[in-house]
Order: structure tokens, then sequence, then C-alpha cells
């Protein structure tokens, strides 16, 4: 199994393309999200368009309607991208993300944005299966990261992506310690990279949340504004807490599930914390 056969790509309208929707459709058909911060909502939003930040969106998806066409945008695409796949995830009938977010909307648009994937887990996905992909995207969202950290001159920037990296090597030796659990075992971290490249035939790290390839993104992130690669790590983050959420649902017993949803509810909090820093911006 590859880990990018796991990715599918998430379905997309362009700017033209969401507004013949609107102009075809009756209001009460259609809903259109806004899923970036109140402060960027206030700044310049799409008419009649519900304003539900990323980081609250699973716990307020209930407030839309499922069976409507669903129009998700953001500021240039990276966060509504991962907002479409979990309406997905959560069986939205109808939902799409509009290309190049409200910067395009404005007619100002952004181009060069990496191509965010979701991740689709095979029916059937063993436990082990699951653990040897979360380890491998935590380790590639440590070298983003780490990338990142060395590109930015903000020092809150800086900060944030110091904190993460120490969080992303937290989860790997959480992730390691209850494989080892499982199997009964205790496992080096060495033993444990075999696994996952026997596991996914694929070099640990090389991937990270959204099927993006590490050292490609960083290759965009150069040049870029804190902004940018704040909204692009965002899209991880919810990536990540939903693999997570699935995991739990995937777990045998209270234990284990217990410990996918400690490492969910911290990536929500990594989510939350790179939201107010888009606040401060």
């Amino acid at each position: 199994m590859a880990l990018e056969d796991l990715f599918n790509s998430i379905p997309t309208k362009t700017v033209s393309e969401v507004r013949s929707i609107i102009d075809k459709k009756v209001r009460d058909e259609y809903t259109i999200l806004d899923v970036r911060q109140p402060q960027e909502y206030e700044k310049a939003h799409i008419p009649g368009s519900v304003l539900i930040p990323l980081g609250e969106l699973m716990d307020r998806a209930n407030e839309l309607d499922s069976e409507n066409t669903t129009l998700v945008y953001c500021r240039s695409g990276s966060r509504s991208l991962s907002a479409t796949g979990l309406l997905i995830g959560m069986k939205f009938k109808d939902v799409y993300t509009m290309e190049g977010g409200i910067n395009a909307w404005n007619g100002l648009k952004a181009t060069g944005q990496p191509e965010i994937r979701m991740l689709v887990f095979p029916q059937g996905a063993s436990l082990s299966e699951l653990i040897a992909i979360a380890y491998s995207m935590e380790e590639g969202s440590k070298r983003f990261y780490s990338g990142v950290r060395d590109l930015i001159s903000e020092t809150k920037g800086k900060d944030i992506f110091a904190e993460l990296i120490k969080a992303e090597d937290k989860h790997k030796e959480s992730i390691v310690r209850f494989y080892g659990e499982v199997l009964n075992k205790a496992l080096s971290f060495d033993e444990f990279e075999q696994l996952v490249a026997t596991e996914l035939n694929i070099k640990s790290g090389s991937i990270m949340e959204s099927g993006l390839s590490v050292d490609d993104t960083l290759l965009w992130a150069r040049g870029h504004s804190l902004s940018d690669i704040l909204d692009i790590s965002m899209s991880f983050e919810a990536n990540s807490y939903e693999v997570y959420l699935l995991m739990a649902q995937k777990a045998q017993n209270d234990i284990n599930r217990s410990f996918f949803m400690n490492i969910a509810n911290e990536e929500l909090s990594h989510l939350r914390k790179m939201a107010t820093l888009i606040d401060s911006q």
C-alpha cells in the first residue's frame, strides 16, 4: 500500500462556477461557508456567507444543512480544502471548495498554491496501517515545520513553529510506545521506521497531512508570507485532527480510544493557536 494512494483530490469550483451556482439556485438550496477567522470575515466576505472558522467546524457542522450545496471558501483556498474534506467525511451531499478563496473573488487570483488532497482510508484498514500512516505524517509535518521556522523572520511565527516541532516529536514517541503496547513488544525508533516502510512502501516523513510532499511544499513556502504559511499549515492540522478522530473510532477499547482522542485534541489546540496568530497579523 502506497501512502500517496490514500489521498484523493477535493472537489473544487472556480469563482465563475460559484457565481453561476449562486445565480441559478434558489437561496435556500445552497450555503456559502466562510472558514476564516472573524477578523478576516469583518474585513471582507461574500454577501450571505456563514462564518464558521475551520477550528470550530467539527463542533458546529450541525448548524449547516448537509442536503444543501455547500460552497466553502477561505483566504486563498488552503483552509477551505480541508474544511470541504471534513464536511465530505461528515456525509455532506454536495460540497465544494472555491478555488483561490476570497482573493480570487476580489479579482486577485492566488497562484502557485500546492494541491491539497484529503486522506481517504481504505476499507478495512488495520490498526497497524493507521498507526503507520499517522507516524509518517507526524514526521513529515515535523520536517515541514522545521524548514519553515528557518525561513520566516517573525518572532511569533518562529515560536509557534518551534512549539509545533516539539509536539510532533511528542506524538511520534507516543505512537511508537502505543504500537509497542499493541504488540506487547517495545520497539526502537529504527525498528518502527522499518515497520512504516514495510506497511506503506514509502520513506517515513516524505508525505505530510493533506497528501503534500514535504520537499515540494517547502519550496512553495520560500518567498511566501507568514500568513500564507499559516493558512496552509492550518489545513494540515485540521486533516491530522480528522486522522486521529478516525483512529479513535476504530479503537477496540476505551484505553486505545482515549489515546487517539488525546492526540486529536492536541491537534485541535494547535489549529486554534494558529488561528490566534492569524488574528494578530
